[in-house]
């Protein structure tokens, strides 16, 4: 998928929204629900179950256009993973 940076929107926009749109085959409603959840979700502005809502994709439709279209499936966050590699050196400690 080609990259669309939005600064501001204006005419422009639009078109290369249309653009992107009818490469990919959907309304361009369609993609912009898509784009919307997506940087949502990857600003951690909204969890993933509501982000695969707002899409009108659903969950797994979300989770495979997130790999499609950005090598991405679910995002962990940095200190979710460190905080459970501390609870297992903890749990180890005990076995």
């Amino acid at each position: 998928m080609a990259s669309l940076l939005i600064d501001h929107i204006d005419d422009h926009t639009f078109t290369q929204l249309d653009k992107m749109a009818g490469n990919s085959g959907e309304s361009p409603t369609q993609l912009v629900r898509f784009l919307l959840a997506a940087s949502l979700y990857h600003s951690h502005k909204m969890s993933f179950q509501a982000a695969a809502a707002l899409s009108g994709l659903g969950f797994d439709g979300f989770k495979k256009r997130l790999r499609e279209d950005f090598s991405t499936g679910y995002v962990i966050a940095a200190e979710v993973v460190e905080e459970d590699l501390h609870t297992a050196q903890q749990l180890s400690k005990y076995s």
